[in-house]
């Protein structure tokens, strides 16, 4: 039976009150290994520096990923949870990384590369079990079934920017399909408040 763990958080005052709780359950329970990947001095001062909001090693140890897992990430973008996923599951583990397409993407004010990203990741001794899969789109055909499929603030994208349109029952049936028995898919997204 697969099972899914949602951690859904919302902006401002509402995403504080909703993840709080959880988060706070966790904190105590952080394993060493998760807690050095997101302590490793590679990861880049910027990533560092939001983690006060984000919280990865309550999110990871929430999860339950550890070392030796197989994580398929949905939208790596800048590869915040690339390089702390990659630590966690060691040299043992691989964190394939399913890329919209293999050319720059134009989301508004910004252009998303995430290949380019991806494989620069991918070629250093640091972060050799990343696998970028481009154009793993909307079939998400991937080498291996994985332990856990990760996707973090992009779940809400999928309908347009990213693969869409999108059938998003089909979408989540081959999210389903690439889980092992057992396998758990990690859902983390944000909301804005009605009306805003």
């Amino acid at each position: 039976m697969l099972k899914i763990r949602t951690l859904a958080t919302m902006t401002a005052i509402v995403g504080a009150c909703a993840l709080a709780p959880v988060l706070a359950a966790t904190a105590s329970s952080v394993p060493a290994y998760i807690a050095a990947a997101v302590n490793d001095p590679a990861r880049p001062a910027k990533d560092r520096a939001i983690d006060v909001d984000r919280r990865p090693a309550q999110a990871i140890a929430f999860a339950g990923i550890k070392p030796g897992d197989s994580v398929l990430e949905l939208v790596p973008g800048g590869g915040y949870y690339t390089r702390i996923l990659s630590k966690v599951v060691g040299p043992k583990g691989k964190v394939y990384e399913a890329i919209p397409g293999p050319v720059p993407m134009h989301m508004g004010h910004r252009t998303y590369n995430g290949l380019a990203k991806v494989t620069k990741l991918s070629h250093t001794a640091t972060y050799a079990n990343v696998v970028p899969l481009p154009n793993a789109g909307k079939s998400l055909r991937i080498p291996h079934k994985v332990d856990f499929v990760w996707t973090a603030d992009n779940y809400h994208d999928f309908h347009n920017k990213f693969f869409g349109p999108l059938n998003m029952l089909a979408f989540n049936k081959a999210v389903y399909r690439d889980l092992k028995p057992g396998g758990i898919y990690v859902i983390i997204d944000h909301a804005t408040a009605p009306g805003k």
